[in-house]
């Protein structure tokens, strides 16, 4: 069962992967939102932003938009 979570980069070949893995996705055209979930922010209400950008992605229909939830930076 997966939590959802990223896998933890052990080696410098699984960071070239990651790497790799984002320059496609980058390069696909879809626009990404991300939205921190953490503590702090989900205190602020921040689920409900994640899901009205969730409900606003499915909408869309000139752009692939994919909303992804992410931590504090």
């Amino acid at each position: 069962m997966t939590t959802g979570r990223s896998k933890r980069l052990k080696t410098a070949a699984d960071l070239e992967k990651l790497r790799a893995k984002i320059g496609q996705e980058a390069g696909s055209g879809t626009k990404y939102v991300r939205v921190c979930v953490g503590t702090g922010c989900a205190a602020k209400g921040a689920n409900k932003i994640y899901e009205q950008f969730c409900e606003a992605a499915k909408e869309s229909s000139n752009v692939k938009v994919e909303a992804k939830c992410t931590g504090c930076h």
